[in-house]
């Protein structure tokens, strides 16, 4: 740095001072010799900065000035990052076992094609085949025990039909001699009335033919109920023999019901793909005792459009809506080669996310650390290599720009909710 000429100038002054006054000392007194050596010692010199210093002192308050201005008039985005993961928007096929056994064979593996009725898992169902051999027993001896019983009947049913039958007709004959007795005790009758109003007849002759003529009535009609008797009978054996013939078959039926089940069953061992597509996960290992009902595979349709599933803190829902964009990046894939995936929200969950949902996307083991709301996002690009090779169950990172805002207001918002608590 420079040295000022004033402050040169005044040392060498008080300098010269000094020395005069150490030359004449007899004529100065010896304090004020002391007092102007004193004063030249004690001369500061002041230095002048250079040029550069102010430089650099203007662009310190430019900057300052341009943080100020961006922090009053510019705005930052405010983004959040969750977790999500891929899935078919059909949803995923759920595979069941029917039957309750023992794993034998496990014949695919996640992430295999498989075509429709393609064999995944066959279990190794023992009591089932051994129930279907005792079913089977059992319908062959209903089969044989109706046989028998139904050639028995029918012998038994022919003979009644036929004594009832010959029974019927002779009372029909019956019927019709009472009928033409009737009709001749009638004439005989009114033949004596004309005889009596003639005095040819008695009254005793009117009576005795009056009375034949009633016994024929009575013998008509009497004949005529064993007639009618004679049909409920017939009747009656007929219904007899359907319903033990009914019987027989309800027996046989509910027999070949039993054998039905236990062939039901039996094909049930074999779990097979409704639908063409790929394994998504399997459940069971061989070896392992599944009960019916038990979810053991899982099946992602061939053709099945993928979708984006992720859940966000309640605290973010005012700030997310259907359409509104996101960006994706797969864990898979280096960001890198692959870059982001643009993607926009299809769905917002209206109320909180269960725990069972969560744990349908990220596995029983997952904690959630607040309330949290469903967002399902379709994929917009991404590139060819990314559509051909997505697959559900990919996890991936979902990046919401959910505002912009004021970074004056991070100085600001503090300040303002001291004061509201207060």
């Amino acid at each position: 740095m420079g040295v000022n000429p004033n402050v040169e100038n005044a040392r060498q002054s008080l300098a010269k001072l000094a020395t005069d006054a150490a030359e004449h000392a007899d004529l100065f007194r010896r304090e004020a010799v002391e007092y102007y050596a004193q004063q030249a010692e004690r001369a500061v010199v002041l230095r002048v900065a250079p040029p550069w210093t102010w430089t650099l002192v203007i662009s310190v308050a430019v900057l300052l000035l341009v943080m100020l201005a961006l922090s009053v008039f510019g705005k930052i985005e405010i983004i959040d990052r969750t977790r999500g993961i891929v899935r078919p928007a059909a949803g995923i096929r759920s595979l069941r076992a029917r039957a309750t056994g023992v794993v034998a064979s496990v014949s695919a593996q996640s992430g295999d094609y498989v075509g429709l009725a393609s064999e995944l898992i066959h279990l190794d169902v023992i009591e089932t085949l051994s129930s279907l051999k005792d079913a089977r027993a059992r319908l062959e001896l209903a089969n044989r025990v109706a046989q028998r019983a139904a050639l028995e009947e029918e012998r038994n049913y022919h003979q009644q039909m036929l004594a009832l039958q010959s029974r019927q007709e002779i009372l029909a004959q019956q019927v019709k001699s009472l009928e033409s007795s009737v009709v001749r005790a009638n004439q005989i009758a009114a033949t004596q009335a004309q005889l009596e109003n003639s005095g040819v007849a008695s009254r005793i002759d009117i009576l005795k033919a009056e009375d034949a003529r009633d016994r024929a009535r009575r013998e008509l009609d009497s004949t005529r109920q064993l007639i009618e008797q004679t049909r409920q009978e017939l009747a009656n054996v007929r219904l007899e023999h359907e319903s033990r013939d009914r019987e027989r078959h309800q027996e046989i039926d509910a027999a070949s019901n039993q054998v039905t089940a236990r062939e039901i069953l039996l094909e049930a061992a074999s779990v097979r793909a409704p639908i063409s597509g790929y394994v998504e996960s399997v459940l069971v290992h061989k070896g392992d005792v599944v009960e019916a009902g038990t979810e053991i595979a899982r099946l992602v349709p061939a053709d099945a459009t993928m979708e984006v599933v992720t859940f966000l803190p309640e605290r973010d829902r005012a700030f997310v809506a259907p359409g509104h964009e996101a960006l994706l990046e797969f864990d898979q894939f280096p960001f890198q080669e692959y870059g982001t995936a643009r993607a926009h929200i299809t769905r917002v969950g209206q109320d909180l996310a269960t725990l069972v949902e969560l744990r349908q996307v990220f596995g029983e083991t997952y904690a959630p650390t607040g309330p949290v709301f469903s967002i399902q996002l379709q994929i917009d690009d991404g590139g060819p290599r990314l559509q051909q090779t997505l697959r559900s169950g990919m996890q991936v990172t979902v990046r919401f720009t959910l505002r912009k805002q004021r970074p004056l207001s991070f100085i600001t918002e503090p300040v303002l909710r001291g004061r509201i608590s207060r």
